[in-house]
């Protein structure tokens, strides 16, 4: 599992989606959308805690780093 940023173009708030790593389906996602990118971020550290094995990676693929 790995946690993914997301910014759709056109919109201009942040996401995230929780996905498999091995087919890529999506299994959660943000309930919510986030203004800022750091409190989108937040919202995946807050989560990870019940899924600790799940990397997350920002918008552009490259893992995130914890806080």
């Amino acid at each position: 599992m790995r946690f993914v940023l997301f910014h759709p173009a056109a919109s201009a708030r942040w996401g995230w989606e929780l996905r498999s790593r091995a087919t890529d389906a999506v299994y959660a996602r943000s309930n919510q959308c986030f203004i800022e990118r750091a409190d989108a971020v937040a919202s995946v550290e807050a989560v990870q805690g019940d899924v600790p094995t799940a990397d997350a990676y920002d918008e552009a693929g490259l893992i995130l780093v914890p806080r």
